[in-house]
């Protein structure tokens, strides 16, 4: 499945803007992802790509339905690694995303990478950091202002009101901070194999042990061309070269 896409130029960040308009950018967003959707459709996989991956670098487009879409072209063209980094891509902008979901963890039980998620996971990636904060901060705004009228107004009814959004206050903010806390993370995607985590930053140290395409990784530092990694599932530390991985980072100014 693929998924349309219709943009509106404001959306588009006007520090970028060079010389052209805005209406020949928005016009020449609309027709790379209408060639972008007509490639797919035509299972023309590597020009579809092409049409995206131009939209990103070219226009700083920062949108889920694109990585998406990048996703499903590289599933199609066998590039697992990048397939998983697409999808992940998608679900760090919008976490609600069933299909890049799906199909991430469709991927992931192929290249036998499951990773265990209980309700309690499912709830915590239910919304993005920013959305937390926004909540925490308007429950913020009702207890105060529940705490001012039963502290002024003297009214006992409003005593039980105070309780239990003082209650979803903390919870809210415990959620909000540890998902900020987790934005911070650097998260990577094997996309080549064979791919070594070795002891030491260099292939003059020892392999551990060899990970696969697609799997995903944390970040712990970097050395010139080396990443130290953890890999949660196999609980084990390493280096990996830079090369074979990419960071899961949304922002096209960071990429």
């Amino acid at each position: 499945m693929i998924k349309k896409l219709i943009f509106v130029i404001s959306v588009l960040l006007l520090s970028y803007l060079t010389a052209f308009s805005a209406e020949d950018i928005s016009k020449a967003v609309n027709d790379l992802f209408v060639q972008a959707n007509k490639a797919y459709e035509q299972n023309n996989y590597d020009q579809a790509i092409a049409l995206y991956e131009n939209a990103l670098g070219r226009y700083k487009i920062n949108n889920d339905s694109i990585y998406y879409n990048l996703g499903n072209c590289y599933y199609r063209t066998n590039k697992i690694g990048k397939a998983v980094l697409n999808y992940e891509l998608a679900l760090k902008i919008n976490p609600r995303d069933e299909d890049a979901r799906y199909n991430l963890n469709y991927i992931r039980t192929l290249i036998k990478d499951i990773q265990d998620t209980n309700f309690i996971d499912k709830l915590y990636l239910l919304l993005t950091a920013n959305e937390l904060v926004l909540i925490t901060l308007f429950v913020n705004i009702c207890f105060f202002i529940f705490l001012w009228l039963f502290v002024h107004k003297k009214n006992p009814a409003l005593k039980p009101y105070c309780l239990y959004i003082g209650i979803a206050l903390l919870v809210l903010g415990f959620w909000a901070y540890n998902r900020v806390k987790d934005e911070k993370r650097v998260f990577a995607v094997v996309i080549t194999t064979p791919c070594e985590v070795r002891s030491g930053p260099g292939k003059e140290y020892t392999a551990g042990l060899s990970v696969q395409e697609g799997k995903k990784v944390e970040i712990l530092s970097r050395q010139e061309d080396w990443f130290a990694a953890g890999l949660h599932t196999e609980k084990y530390k390493g280096w990996l070269e830079k090369e074979k991985v990419e960071l899961i980072l949304s922002s096209p100014l960071k990429r």
